[in-house]
């Protein structure tokens, strides 16, 4: 018989690299996605809460070159929220 390994390329995976304020959005915008494939962006105001229990505030694809940028609103009065970049 044979056996035959396959390898895959191992790549970053995508991360948030540069957070803007400007006026009442959050601009958060990275790269290393995987060109046109989905992405989604979800919130909470506790970070050790269950994932299942964050919401889901962008969504959206990466572009040509891997980078994406999601704008979101701030809510007055909030004083921490926390962002991840999720990826199916």
């Amino acid at each position: 018989g044979t056996l035959r390994v396959r390898a895959a390329a191992v790549t970053e995976p995508p991360v948030i690299s540069a957070v803007v304020i400007d006026g009442a959005s959050l601009i958060m915008s990275g790269a290393e996605g995987v060109a046109g494939a989905a992405f989604s962006v979800v919130s909470s105001t506790n970070a050790v809460a269950p994932l299942a229990e964050w919401a889901v505030v962008g969504a959206g694809t990466f572009g040509a070159d891997g980078a994406f940028s999601v704008t979101n609103a701030i809510a007055p009065g909030e004083s921490r929220r926390f962002y991840l970049l999720r990826v199916p």
